[in-house]
């Protein structure tokens, strides 16, 4: 691969049009240890944004066998573990761990931080993963360790599989230079209770005293959207507007053609104050009643 090709922040059309050997000399290392991942997604190139090419890599490692994936998970250092100690940490984890000071702790807080190590390992076999960018102070970290430890073994595998998703978003966003928050959505009918498929949106951002569209999508056979409502640079500290055409939709599964559903538009006002975040803004719906919560 060419110096040009490896310098950051990398550009997507370099890596999408590029050999398969550069391909992974620039993502292999993107997930620790495992290359293999990028080499698993190189044929489905080109991808249309950093999105597109995280998601292909997430849903690599959700559909590859257990065992792959407990491999994986084992290839994750433990925070301020062994592997900061004997200096043996990935530039990655390195930047990632010092981010909150893990490197450089007091002996108390290093003392608690490797009991609640042990204890994880010792229950679940292997080491707790996390994002640690999604945590704003060290404190935020303890609690994380406390709630997970009282979990299952197959729910700590399904959450470690998603932390290295959202290490490999950080990962990304800094290779290519772009941001890393995004907005999802999942919009459930409660009269069948199923997926509302087929439910038309629209977002718009709040611009002075009015609103400025930014995109419009119509939800698939899930109720979600095939991809984010808002990613790649788009969110900010705003305050936003998903408007869902709940009428049309409950109109078109009508029995009685001219079926008027109370509901119309429904639109949620939400506010952005950590644009390098997921949220996930749902809507649980009726023809005569709505709700939504901040969703995960």
């Amino acid at each position: 691969m060419s110096s040009s090709a490896t310098r950051l922040p990398l550009s997507l059309q370099d890596v999408n049009h590029g050999t398969v050997e550069a391909f992974v000399a620039a993502l292999g290392a993107q997930v620790e240890h495992s290359p293999w991942v990028a080499e698993a997604v190189a044929h489905q190139r080109p991808f249309a944004s950093v999105w597109a090419l995280h998601a292909a890599m997430v849903e690599c490692i959700q559909r590859s066998p257990r065992e792959r994936q407990l491999a994986l998970v084992n290839l994750h250092p433990e925070l301020a573990g062994r592997e900061a100690a004997d200096g043996e940490l990935t530039a990655a984890s390195n930047a990632e761990q010092a981010r909150l000071g893990l490197l450089s702790l007091s002996r108390a807080d290093h003392e608690r931080l490797t009991a609640l190590n042990t204890a994880y390992r010792q229950k679940f076999g292997f080491p707790m993963v996390t994002a640690v960018r999604l945590h704003k102070d060290l404190s935020s970290i303890f609690i994380d360790f406390e709630r997970r430890l009282t979990r299952t073994d197959a729910q700590e595998l399904a959450e470690n599989l998603r932390q290295i998703g959202e290490v490999l978003r950080g990962r990304l966003a800094r290779s290519f230079g772009t941001p890393t928050g995004w907005v999802s959505t999942h919009v459930l009918d409660t009269v069948t209770g199923g997926p509302a498929a087929g439910m038309a949106y629209e977002i718009a951002v709040q611009d002075g005293g009015g609103w400025t569209t930014l995109g419009q999508g119509v939800t698939n056979q899930h109720g979600r959207t095939d991809h984010p409502v808002l990613v790649d640079g788009a969110l900010g500290r705003h305050v936003y507007q998903l408007e869902f055409r709940v009428g049309d939709y409950f109109r078109a599964g009508a029995t009685d053609p001219d079926c008027l559903p109370f509901l119309d538009r429904v639109p949620l006002r939400f506010g952005i104050d950590e644009p390098d975040r997921h949220y996930h803004v749902p809507l649980l719906c009726t023809p005569w009643s709505y709700s939504t919560y901040r969703g995960s």
